[in-house]
């Protein structure tokens, strides 16, 4: 079959083009293999396939050769909103913005809900018929409550934005984008645990070395035998925290049989120092340090530079990703934050520890933790 010449992307040199037909298969492709880890690829697909149907219009084939900006996103939410698709619809239409607040039905079609965006007249984008949608049914787990539900909405909307990035760099760039590169977690567990050994065979009999070696024991152990689930881990300064707690995440991770280790870090005084001590033990290659709170990051795509443009796609090869988060922002809505939520499920994430005040600020995080835990997969569609 013969496809749309419309266009969804022209290279910056204005030599090569990418269809909207192209983009959304590319799109679709790397949003399935992100979810099928936690049961959604054809939902995953689905959202894919809708996400940039607006592209079809004349007004953004416009936009394209310099004319003003244009939606392009309302027009498959509604697609998804007529198909009573409603996790698809927030993802579609927040795939640039943000998600958006679901609102209620008395919202205008100037309104930014979901709800009024619903009702919001967009230019017509007929070509977007050559488009098959596969079946799709969301996972039982996301229909057990209200919040599993809305977490996997943002997973769902985290693999679409991932995936539309990705395949966005792909093209502007002429090559493959750089991923999974990193060496294997049971290697870079080896390269710790070698370094585990020494600190513990040059033991002092200093009281701070011996309750160092403590909790280094402790964490090694419970990194490779402990199940799946959450840990915490108080230890003073001075403690040898980073370096166990790193140890421990490993020894889980290749235990656990899974793919990444994500440090978290929630002052940006101490990341460059975290990330040049891992980076100098298991190689820059395999270490990501990444400022969530760039400025950069909030600035909308259409308006960045393309140096800031490709850095903000660089989710990278890295196995171990130290970021920077804020306490009082566990859950952003942004893409650019929202596109790394889906690699959290098959990454360890090693323990902290909390003062009472963040524990506080860390609140609303909590309910989605178990979330991250527990098996997602296997699970039959919803009824």
């Amino acid at each position: 079959m013969e496809h749309s010449t419309r266009l969804a992307h022209i290279s910056e040199d204005g030599t090569r083009t990418q269809t909207v037909y192209d983009h959304l298969a590319g799109t679709a492709r790397l949003a399935g293999s992100f979810a099928a880890p936690f049961g959604a690829q054809s939902e995953a697909e689905f959202a894919a396939w809708l996400h940039d149907v607006g592209k079809y219009s004349d007004a953004f084939q416009l936009r394209l050769k310099g004319g003003p900006k244009v939606d392009h996103s309302t027009a498959g939410a509604q697609e998804a909103w007529v198909r009573q698709h409603l996790h698809t619809a927030f993802a579609v239409a927040g795939h640039h913005s943000g998600l958006p607040d679901g609102g209620s039905p008395a919202d205008d079609p100037g309104d930014a809900t979901l709800y009024g965006r619903s009702k919001k007249p967009v230019d017509p984008y007929d070509g977007w018929q050559e488009v098959t949608l596969p079946a799709s049914t969301p996972p039982a787990w996301a229909c057990a409550d209200p919040l599993s539900l809305a977490f996997f909405t943002r997973m769902l909307y985290s693999c679409l934005v991932d995936a539309d990035f990705i395949d966005t760099e792909t093209f502007m760039d002429g090559k493959a984008a750089p991923r999974g590169s990193g060496t294997d977690i049971a290697a870079l567990r080896d390269i710790v645990s070698a370094q585990a050994q020494r600190y513990l065979s040059a033991e002092s009999p200093s009281p701070v070395s011996v309750q160092r070696n403590t909790v280094l024991r402790a964490c090694l152990e419970k990194g490779a035998h402990g199940p799946q689930g959450l840990y915490t881990l108080t230890v003073p300064t001075g403690g040898g925290k980073t370096f166990a707690s790193l140890a421990f995440a490993l020894e889980h991770a290749a235990a656990q049989k899974m793919k990444r280790v994500i440090y978290v870090i929630p002052y940006m005084s101490i990341i460059d120092q975290t990330a040049a001590v891992f980076s100098g033990l298991l190689g820059a290659e395999n270490v990501l340090a990444d400022f969530s709170n760039a400025e950069y990051k909030t600035v909308e795509q259409d308006d960045l530079t393309p140096a800031q443009y490709r850095q903000m796609l660089a989710s990278g090869g890295a196995v171990l990703r130290v970021a920077l988060r804020q306490p009082q922002q566990p859950l952003p809505q942004a893409p650019q934050h929202r596109r790394q939520r889906h690699h959290l499920r098959r990454g360890a994430d090693p323990p902290g520890r909390l003062s009472c005040p963040l524990r506080q600020r860390h609140r609303p995080a909590h309910p989605a933790l178990p979330l991250h835990g527990r098996p997602l997969h296997g699970h039959p569609a919803c009824p």
